[in-house]
């Protein structure tokens, strides 16, 4: 049997088909691309033509690829953008109309749950915080003997800080502020536990300390985060893919999307 997963983001809309045998899923196939719907999105909450534009056009591409596999079923969710946006009905619509998909706009609290789950495959111990950070939001979990204690959805993702603050060029303190507020009204964040981090942007840290390599489950100290995002902070947006390895198409973002670490 094989499933399909579309995950429509703030920032990338991404796809996963699977094989299925008996108690055995493996990935046969993934694709990414950057659409960055959120763009905008802060001047009035309205989703705006041309990333709708590109982001229909790459679900079109999606559906041609889900017939290719002869894929059984799917499912594409959406998260932050789909959520804020007061025209999503519209674009759900549009999506439906000219693809046939239909998508479920995930509560912040389902994404922060499947974030944890996702994240406790990675984890040698029962009871650790997640932060997912995101395009549009960053979902903190705190999970307690492989249960999920507490949890958040705050709308401080990588695209929104960057148009919100635009610290490359206006400097990060104010930035740095507004999220460390955010995040000190969550009270239940008062444990020293580990951290698993899930996110694009996470990802390409993960190349810029550790290298091309497979790192998932790989620990990163946290002298060593707060050491690369200084230097990718200083570093020229241009010279930052060729400096540290990391993806061109975020180089824009990695600033805001790893403060709140």
């Amino acid at each position: 049997m094989k499933l399909g997963v579309l995950d429509l983001g703030s920032n990338s809309l991404r796809m996963g088909i699977y094989q299925k045998e008996e108690n055995v899923i493996k990935e046969i196939f993934r694709e990414r691309h950057q659409v960055r719907l959120a763009e905008g999105l802060n001047t009035d909450n309205m989703l705006k033509k041309e990333p709708m534009e590109r982001t229909l056009k790459v679900f079109e591409k999606y559906r041609e690829i889900l017939m290719e596999h002869n894929v059984d079923d799917f499912k594409a969710i959406a998260t932050e953008s789909l959520r804020r946006a007061e025209n999503s009905l519209q674009f759900i619509t549009c999506v439906k109309l000219l693809t046939g998909i239909d998508i479920t706009v995930l509560k912040g609290e389902e994404e922060a749950k499947y974030g944890a789950l996702a994240a406790a495959t990675s984890m040698d111990c029962n009871s650790f915080y997640v932060i997912d950070i995101g395009g549009g939001s960053v979902e903190i979990s705190k999970v307690k003997e492989n249960l999920v204690e507490n949890f958040v959805s705050m709308p401080i993702g990588c695209v929104v800080m960057k148009e919100n603050f635009e610290p490359d060029t206006k400097g990060d303190k104010e930035m740095k502020s507004f999220i460390a507020e955010k995040i000190k009204e969550n009270k239940w964040l008062d444990e020293k536990l580990p951290v698993c981090v899930l996110g694009g942007v996470v990802k390409e840290l993960a190349i810029s300390v550790l290298g091309n390599v497979d790192f998932d489950g790989r620990n990163i100290s946290d002298t060593e985060v707060f050491g690369m995002y200084e230097k990718i902070y200083k570093a020229p947006v241009e010279k930052r893919a060729e400096q540290f390895g990391i993806d061109p198409k975020r180089a824009d973002v990695m600033t805001a999307g790893l403060c709140p670490l």
